[in-house]
């Protein structure tokens, strides 16, 4: 868990935000390629999840998960107030 506090604007266009569980979650905006890139770092055996939209409601989501070789990083779409669902493979 956090407060959403940057504590690191270096380098240019990015902000890490460390985690309770010693944890650290970095975004950096490519202004070249107008993406932004996520990179969280977590302990194995643990989660961090992030979701964005105007409300709860109809929200993407990311889930990383710290297991080890099995580690991944899903997306997830919530409707109204349910359960968010796993994405579709693109």
């Amino acid at each position: 868990m956090s407060d959403g506090t940057c504590t690191n604007t270096a380098p240019v266009n990015s902000c890490e935000t460390s985690l309770t569980d010693k944890g650290v979650f970095t975004v950096n905006y490519d202004s070249t390629n107008s993406v932004m890139i996520m990179n969280c770092t977590i302990p194995d055996s643990s989660y961090a999840g992030w979701g964005w939209g105007k409300s709860m409601d109809n929200t993407e989501m990311v889930i990383f998960s710290a297991n080890g070789i099995s580690s991944s990083a899903i997306t997830y779409f919530s409707k109204g107030k349910d359960t968010p669902t796993l994405e579709p493979s693109q």
